[in-house]
């Protein structure tokens, strides 16, 4: 007589398998959607750091103040420079933060702050909720949230 599997077993192992894929998958998921939420937390970190070290070197910021935009390719490489001028972080094709020319004050960046899908996880960690907290001022009436800069270097 031949030593082979029964159905039942068969059938048992199947079942094993389905309930370790129908947990696995997800975690999988999750994971690179946490990766990507690094590789964008690096980015913006970086982009920030660097611009407050210009900042502190040359006295100003990379100013086309003739157009109202900001040089951020002189300031950083991180990010993505749009037609507007604007430097935009992104998490799967989500704009999590937008850095901007600010009017008001020439030692500021301007910011509008995504709280939608992905980039709201963004927020929610822990150093950049200590970020959004210190370091970006809100908006006050006409005055957008804004990033003020000074000969102070920012640690995150």
């Amino acid at each position: 007589m031949k030593k082979a599997f029964t159905m039942i077993e068969l059938i048992l192992i199947i079942v094993v398998i389905g309930v370790l894929a129908a947990i696995a998958i997800p975690r999988i998921s999750a994971t690179r959607d946490d990766a990507v939420l690094v590789k964008t937390m690096a980015e913006i970190r970086t982009a920030i750091e660097e611009i407050n070290a210009y900042y502190i070197s040359q006295g100003k910021l990379a100013l086309d103040t003739t157009n109202n935009k900001v040089k951020f390719k002189e300031m950083t490489n991180a990010g993505i420079v749009d037609s507007s001028g604007d430097l935009g972080f992104f998490a799967k094709n989500e704009r999590c933060i937008s850095l901007k020319f600010f009017a008001a004050d020439q030692s500021c960046l301007g910011v509008d702050i995504s709280e939608q899908g992905l980039c709201k996880k963004l927020w929610e960690a822990p150093e950049f909720k200590r970020f959004s907290q210190t370091m970006i001022r809100p908006a006050q009436g006409a005055l957008p949230a804004h990033i003020s800069f000074s000969a102070v270097r920012i640690v995150f």
